[in-house]
C-alpha cells in the first residue's frame, strides 16, 4: 500500500508538471528583405573590380583602397517609400555640394536586383549577393571606355 501511494504521488506531481508548463511563444518570423534594407544606413566599406582596372599603367582591382577618405564615410539609407538618400557622411568632398541627394529604389527579379534611379533620373541595376541584418553586398557590371565589361562588387555594412 505504501509503494501504491508513493507511485501516485510521483504521478500526480509529474501531471501537476506537464499541465503547467507554458507555450512555448510564436517564433519571431525571419524580417523581409525589404526590412532588413530599410532598418538603418548602409556605408561602404570594400570595393573591388574584376578584371583589373589599368589606371597610368598599374592595375587595380581594390578599388576602396584608391578611395578619398571623403568617400569612405558616405552612407546610404533606403526608405520603405522606395526612396534613397544619399549622405556625404561627416566628411564633405566638395564644400559646395549638397549633403543629402536623393533617388528612388526597387527590388526586381524577385528580389535578387536592386534598381536604383538617382536624382538626375539615371537608373543603376545592382544584383543582390547578400542582404543580412548587418551587410550588404551588391555586384553590378559596367563597359569601360576600352570595351571590357567590368565587374564591380561594393560590401556594405550596417550602421
Amino acid at each position: 500500500m505504501k509503494t501504491f501511494r508513493i507511485l501516485s504521488l510521483v504521478l500526480l506531481t509529474a501531471i501537476a508538471f506537464v499541465a503547467c508548463k507554458k507555450d512555448d511563444p510564436a517564433p519571431t518570423p525571419a524580417p523581409t528583405k525589404t526590412e532588413l534594407l530599410t532598418e538603418k544606413n548602409w556605408k561602404a566599406i570594400a570595393l573591388t573590380v574584376s578584371p583589373a582596372l589599368v589606371l597610368d599603367g598599374v592595375p587595380y582591382t581594390d578599388i576602396y583602397a584608391q578611395m578619398d577618405a571623403c568617400s569612405k564615410d558616405d552612407l546610404s539609407q533606403f526608405k520603405t517609400n522606395g526612396q534613397i538618400l544619399y549622405d556625404e557622411g561627416p566628411t564633405k568632398c566638395s564644400d559646395s555640394a549638397p549633403q543629402v541627394q536623393t533617388g528612388t529604389w526597387l527590388f526586381s527579379s524577385g528580389e535578387t536586383e536592386i534598381i536604383v534611379t538617382d536624382a538626375d533620373h539615371i537608373s543603376y541595376k545592382y544584383k543582390l549577393l547578400e542582404l543580412t541584418a548587418t551587410q550588404l553586398k551588391v555586384q553590378y557590371e559596367t563597359l569601360g571606355a576600352d570595351g571590357k565589361t567590368y565587374t564591380f562588387t561594393v560590401t556594405h555594412t550596417k550602421q
